[in-house]
């Protein structure tokens, strides 16, 4: 395949996944608040049960899961001593009612324009080019997990607890304490 044509397909596919992220992010914004409860249903109970309130709580998407279509946050939490001591696996988030259709959407489309090109490009360059720009999704599940995380009821012992929400590429999401 010519780096022309290549190019070509990847700014149409990058053109596809910026609208469909557009699109889903209007989706997004009408049913928030219903997401944002299913979060919190589901990270209530969680921090309800830690025994002693931990001095990092983190929310953490990994790339290497994201390429076997295993869309999920693993929360961690860590001691003072974070750096001596590994982290205490506590549960995974599910985030697949996000993901799994937007991708599937688009994964579905480059198929067919794959096509276009007589089958240059292989499903390899496809998930590869997906992959790419994952952070189109992953930016706006983000935000909504950050107000989840915001809007959570915290026990008066997680008061020096700091959240993070790590990025792809990108630096992680600081949760601010509650102000007094």
């Amino acid at each position: 395949m010519s780096t022309s044509d290549k190019n070509l397909f990847e700014q149409e596919a990058y053109d596809y996944l910026q609208q469909l992220a557009n699109d889903w992010q209007l989706t997004v914004s009408e049913h928030e608040m219903q997401w944002i409860h299913q979060f919190q249903e589901i990270l209530l109970p969680l921090v309800q049960s830690i025994d002693a309130p931990p001095r990092y709580l983190g929310f953490v998407m990994l790339r290497s899961r994201l390429l076997y279509n295993d869309y999920f946050y693993e929360i961690h939490s860590y001691d003072d001593e974070w750096y001596l001591k590994p982290y205490h696996y506590l549960a995974d988030l599910p985030v697949a009612d996000f993901f799994q259709i937007q991708l599937d959407t688009a994964r579905a489309y480059l198929e067919t324009k794959r096509k276009r090109v007589m089958d240059k490009v292989c499903i390899t360059d496809i998930q590869h080019i997906i992959n790419k720009h994952l952070t189109l999704f992953t930016n706006i599940c983000n935000r909504v997990l950050t107000q989840a995380v915001l809007t959570l009821p915290r026990p008066n012992t997680f008061n020096d607890t700091i959240i993070y929400i790590s990025e792809l590429y990108e630096e992680p999401t600081i949760i601010p304490k509650e102000a007094d």
